[in-house]
C-alpha cells in the first residue's frame, strides 16, 4: 500500500492523527494503486480491524475543524475528478434523501380546470385603486431579496395554489428574468403535519433542499459535501456514508448557499410553514429566522405559504403577499357550476328553474366564506342528493341545514352516515389515525378485509391489473363509508381529506364519539402489525417500502393495548413474525437484524422486542439464558436494545416512561447490569453505566432526565458500580457517539 492510506492503515495510533491532520483533503487519499479486494478488506465494518478502520477515518474527515484543502478545491481539479468519480455525486445524493420526500406533494390535488390561472397575470389599478395583492409575476422577475408570502384560511387552497404555480409553464421563464444568466434551481418543500418526522421538520427542510439542489446539479456535491466526497473517494465508495446530523447538513446548506448568486440562482418554495412541528412560541427562532437567512442571501428567491397565524403576520406583513379568501371567489364559482352543471340530476333542475339554481349557487358561495375545502365537501353532497333524484327544495335544505364552520362541517357529514356502516367506517378513521405514515391504498385493503398472516399477496399481487383493482375497491369504500373525510390520492396514498379534518377527528370529544361506534376486540394497531406481516412476505412490496418495514412492525407491536382481549393475537403473530425473519434471512446466511443494523451489529428476536418495549411479549418470553447468553460478540444484548433504542430514528417514538419501565423489568429479571456497550466504538471494553453517564450532561430535559433515570437503576443493580468516565474522555466519547451512533 502506498500513500496517505498505506500510512493510515499501518498507523492507528496517535502518530495517524497527525498525519491525517496535515493530509487530508479533496484529492489527499491515493488508493488507485490499491486492488479492490484489499480496499474491501481495509473497509469491511463486519470485521473489528475494518470497524476500527472506517469509525477514525470517520472521525477524522467529520472533525469540526476539518477543512478541504484550498490547493485540490478548484474547478479544474474537480472537473477532472467529476469525470471518473460520478458515482460518488450520486451516492451522496441518495444519502440525503429520505423515503417520503415528495408523499405530501403527490396527495395535494390538481387545481380545477381553469381555477388560479389569475396568480399570473399581469395586474392593473381599477378605478384608481390597487390590486388586492402583490403582483407574482413582478415580484418572480424582480431583483429583490424580499420573499413572497401566500396566506389564507385554514382550506382555502393554499397548497393546492403552490402546486400550481410550481407546474406552470410559466414559472420558469419568469424566473429566469430574475436569475439571468446564472443556472435556476427551483425546489419545493411541503410540510405535513400528519407526516413523518421529516415531513414537518427544519431538517427535513434542509435535506429537501439539498437533495433536489444536487440532482438538478450533482457538480455541486464536492462543494456542498466535502467530507462525503472525501470518504468515498478515499475508500473508493465501498464504506457506508455515515447518517446526516443536524450540524453537518446545516454546513452542507451554508456550502450551497455560499455559491447562489456566484454560480447558480436558488428560487425556494415552501408550502405549510404552520404545519411544522414547532412549539407556537419557537416558530421565530426555528422556522423564520432561518428561513431569513436564506431569502437574504444574494442569488436566492423564496416563497411560502402558511395560515393566518399571527407569528408569520408579524414577520411577513410587509413582504409581498397575497390572501386566499380575497382571490378565489371566480375560481370557486366557477368549480361550483362546472361539477354540478355535470350531473345529469342537477341539469334537469336547472332547466325547469334556473334562476333558483342560480341563487342556490350563490347561497352556497356566500356560506363557504372563501374556504375552497368547505364548497368541495358541500358540492359533493348536493351531487349526491341530485344523482338520487332529490328535489330542489331537498337542496335548499341541505344547503340551509350544513354549518359554515369547517370543524361543524365535518360533524354534519359523519351523523349523517348510516348506522348499519358507522363502524365499519370508525375502523377505517382508526386505522389511518394509527398508522406511523399515512398508509397506502393496499394496507388498508388488507387492514379493512382482517386476512391471516398466512395470506399469499405475493400471488395475489402478480395478476395484471390487480393493484389498481384494489385501488378502485379502496375509493370506493372510502367514499361511501367516509363521504370524503379519507381520500385517496392519485399516488396510492390514503388519508384525511384536508388538515382540518384530521384536527376535527382528534378533538377529544369528537374522537370519544367515534370511538364508541368501535367493537371492543378491535385494536388498530394489531391490524396494522399483522398487515405488515402479510405486506413482508411481498418481495415486490418490500422493494418500495424499503427497508423500514420490519421496524414499522414492531412499533405497532408496542402499542398494542396490553388486554387478555389482544395478548393471545399478538403473542401468536409476533411469533409468526419471527419465524419468517429467521426463515428468510437464514436462507441468505445472515442475521436478520444485521440487515436492518447496516451490518455492523446483531441481536436475537427477544432483543428487538426490547428495543420497541413491547412488555406482554417480554413478559412471556422472558429467561435468565435469553438475558444472559449472547449468541455472538456483536450480538446487542436485551438491556443495551431497551436502554438505546434506535439512536436518532424516525421509529424511535417510544415513550420515556415505557422505557424505563422495560429497562426496570429487565434489570429485575436477572439482566446483567455491569455488561459492555456493543454501541459504543470501543470493540465492547466500556461498561453500558459509564456511556449512560457521559450522555446526561449533553442532553436537556427530557432527555437528561431519562438517563439520569437509566443510571439510578443500572446503580442500584450493582453496588460495586464503575466510577464514572474520566472528564478529559468524556467529549471524545461524546462525539464519537455522534458520529458513529
Amino acid at each position: 500500500m502506498t500513500g496517505v492510506l498505506g500510512r493510515f492503515v499501518r498507523h492507528s495510533d496517535g502518530d495517524a492523527t497527525t498525519r491525517l491532520s496535515r493530509d487530508l483533503g479533496h484529492g489527499a487519499f491515493a488508493t488507485r494503486t490499491i486492488g479492490m479486494d484489499a480496499v474491501f478488506a481495509m473497509f469491511n465494518t463486519s470485521t473489528l480491524g475494518g470497524k476500527r478502520v472506517h469509525d477514525q477515518l470517520v472521525q477524522y474527515l467529520w472533525d469540526e475543524d476539518w477543512k478541504p484543502r484550498d490547493d485540490v478545491q478548484t474547478e479544474e481539479w474537480l472537473s477532472k475528478r467529476l469525470k471518473t468519480d460520478w458515482s460518488f455525486c450520486h451516492a451522496i445524493i441518495n444519502s440525503v434523501k429520505f423515503r417520503d420526500i415528495r408523499s405530501r406533494e403527490d396527495a395535494i390535488p390538481e387545481a380545477h380546470q381553469q381555477t388560479f390561472s389569475w396568480v399570473f397575470e399581469r395586474q392593473v389599478e381599477r378605478h384608481g385603486r390597487s390590486p388586492p395583492w402583490s403582483c407574482f409575476p413582478t415580484w418572480l422577475r424582480d431583483k429583490t431579496n424580499e420573499p413572497y408570502w401566500i396566506t389564507g384560511k385554514p382550506g382555502s387552497g393554499k397548497s393546492t395554489l403552490l402546486k400550481f404555480i410550481l407546474q406552470h409553464p410559466q414559472l420558469p421563464s419568469e424566473l429566469e428574468n430574475w436569475s439571468g444568466k446564472l443556472p435556476l434551481l427551483t425546489v419545493s418543500y411541503y410540510a405535513w403535519n400528519a407526516g413523518s418526522d421529516l415531513q414537518k421538520s427544519r431538517q427535513g427542510l434542509i435535506r429537501t433542499i439539498l437533495f433536489q439542489s444536487l440532482k438538478l446539479n450533482p457538480a455541486l456535491v464536492p462543494w456542498v459535501a466535502p467530507r462525503r466526497w472525501s470518504l468515498l473517494r478515499i475508500s473508493r465508495g465501498v464504506v457506508e456514508q455515515p447518517k446526516w446530523e443536524m450540524w453537518e447538513l446545516e454546513e452542507s446548506l451554508r456550502y450551497l448557499l455560499s455559491e447562489c448568486g456566484k454560480t447558480m440562482a436558488l428560487a425556494l418554495f415552501i408550502d405549510g410553514l404552520d404545519e411544522f412541528q414547532v412549539e407556537p412560541v419557537k416558530i421565530k427562532k426555528q422556522i423564520l429566522d432561518p428561513l431569513r437567512v436564506i431569502y437574504t442571501q444574494q442569488g436566492t428567491k423564496v416563497c411560502m405559504a402558511s395560515r393566518e397565524w399571527s407569528e408569520f403576520d408579524d414577520a411577513l406583513h410587509q413582504h409581498p403577499k397575497l390572501r386566499m379568501q380575497d382571490l378565489t371567489f371566480p375560481d370557486m364559482k366557477h368549480y361550483a357550476m362546472s361539477r354540478l352543471a355535470a350531473t345529469r340530476g342537477f341539469l334537469e333542475l336547472q332547466f325547469i328553474f334556473p334562476g333558483e339554481t342560480e341563487a342556490l349557487i350563490g347561497e352556497l358561495l356566500g356560506k363557504a366564506n372563501g374556504v375552497f375545502l368547505w364548497l368541495t365537501l358541500v358540492v359533493k353532497s348536493l351531487l349526491h342528493a341530485a344523482s338520487q333524484g332529490r328535489g330542489l327544495h331537498h337542496l335548499q335544505a341541505l344547503v340551509n341545514a350544513l354549518p359554515s364552520n369547517i370543524a361543524d362541517l365535518y360533524s354534519s357529514i359523519w351523523s349523517n352516515i348510516e348506522d348499519d356502516i358507522v363502524s365499519d367506517s370508525s375502523k377505517l378513521l382508526a386505522i389511518v389515525r394509527a398508522a406511523h405514515d399515512p398508509p397506502d391504498d393496499l394496507m388498508v385493503w388488507l387492514a379493512d378485509n382482517s386476512f391471516p398472516l398466512t395470506f399469499d399477496i405475493e400471488s395475489v399481487l402478480a395478476r395484471d391489473g390487480a393493484r389498481s383493482r384494489i385501488s378502485d375497491i379502496i375509493k370506493r369504500r372510502l367514499s361511501s363509508n367516509t363521504r370524503g373525510i379519507l381520500e385517496l390520492s392519485s399516488s396510492g396514498i390514503v388519508d384525511f381529506l384536508h388538515r382540518t379534518a384530521r384536527d376535527w377527528a382528534a378533538k377529544p370529544e369528537v374522537w370519544t364519539r367515534i370511538n364508541l361506534t368501535i367493537p371492543q376486540d378491535f385494536d388498530p394497531n394489531l391490524v396494522l402489525l399483522r398487515t405488515n406481516i402479510i405486506l413482508k412476505r411481498s418481495s415486490a412490496y418490500l422493494r418500495l417500502s424499503g427497508e423500514g418495514l420490519t421496524e414499522r412492525t414492531m412499533l405497532y407491536a408496542s402499542r398494542v393495548a396490553d388486554s387478555t382481549i389482544f395478548r393471545p393475537k399478538l403473542m401468536s403473530a409476533l411469533d409468526a413474525f419471527d419465524d419468517m425473519l429467521q426463515q428468510a434471512y437464514d436462507e441468505d446466511d445472515v442475521s436478520w437484524i444485521t440487515h436492518i443494523e447496516g451490518g455492523v451489529y446483531e441481536s436475537t428476536f427477544f432483543g428487538l422486542a426490547a428495543r420497541f418495549c413491547v412488555m406482554p411479549y417480554l413478559k412471556h418470553k422472558v429467561s435468565d439464558q435469553i438475558l444472559t447468553s449472547p449468541s455472538s460478540r456483536r450480538c446487542l444484548s436485551p438491556l443495551e436494545n431497551a436502554i438505546f433504542g434506535k439512536t436518532g430514528s424516525d421509529m424511535d417514538q417510544i415513550p420515556l416512561e415505557k422505557r424505563l419501565a422495560t429497562v426496570e423489568f429487565l434489570l429485575e429479571s436477572g439482566a446483567p447490569p455491569d455488561q459492555a456497550c456493543l454501541h459504543w466504538p470501543s470493540d465492547g471494553k466500556i461498561p453500558i453505566l459509564n456511556v449512560v453517564q457521559s450522555k446526561i450532561p449533553s442532553q436537556e430535559p427530557p432527555g437528561s432526565e431519562y438517563w439520569a433515570a437509566i443510571e439510578r437503576l443500572l446503580m442500584a443493580e450493582q453496588p460495586s458500580a464503575p466510577l464514572p468516565v474520566p472528564a478529559l474522555r468524556l467529549s471524545r466519547f461524546r462525539q464519537l457517539w455522534r458520529l458513529c451512533g
